[in-house]
């Protein structure tokens, strides 16, 4: 819970929620905001099973299928999906700051700051996706 990492994340997904409010974004936290979330639901069930070793014991078929589910929706939503949205959130931003228009300049920058945090975020975590698939597809040396 003190990781640098998950501090950030919760300090700029807070304040973005409350700066949320605000007339700005409302097409496009659709996806920020709620469906990037989805892969959160596997992982959810992929803890609730790795926290409770004994379920994780008895139904093995069920945790792998977390985990797979878990992965595949990551890898989907938030390696895929989020730069190309980010992209295109990007485009219309600076179109809306340099038209003068901006209900809150600084609403509109803080939401571009958060997306350079949170898309590196979400290429970290899929480096670790990435590590933890090939770790797996390894086979040990023969000796």
């Amino acid at each position: 819970l003190r990781d640098p990492a998950m501090i950030g994340h919760h300090f700029f997904t807070a304040t973005l929620a409350y700066m949320g409010l605000h007339p700005y974004l409302h097409v496009k936290c659709i996806f920020f905001f709620g469906f990037a979330e989805l892969s959160n639901v596997f992982l959810a069930f992929r803890d609730f099973f790795k926290y409770i070793p004994s379920l994780k014991t008895n139904f093995p078929a069920l945790y792998n299928l977390s985990s797979l589910s878990f992965g595949v929706s990551f890898i989907a939503l938030r390696l895929i999906m989020w730069p190309y949205i980010s992209y295109d959130f990007w485009k219309d931003s600076i179109t809306l700051l340099q038209s003068g228009k901006a209900h809150s300049n600084l609403v509109v920058v803080t939401f571009l700051v958060a997306n350079i945090f949170l898309t590196g975020l979400q290429i970290m975590w899929g480096k670790m996706i990435f590590k933890i698939i090939i770790g797996k597809k390894k086979k040990p040396k023969a000796q």
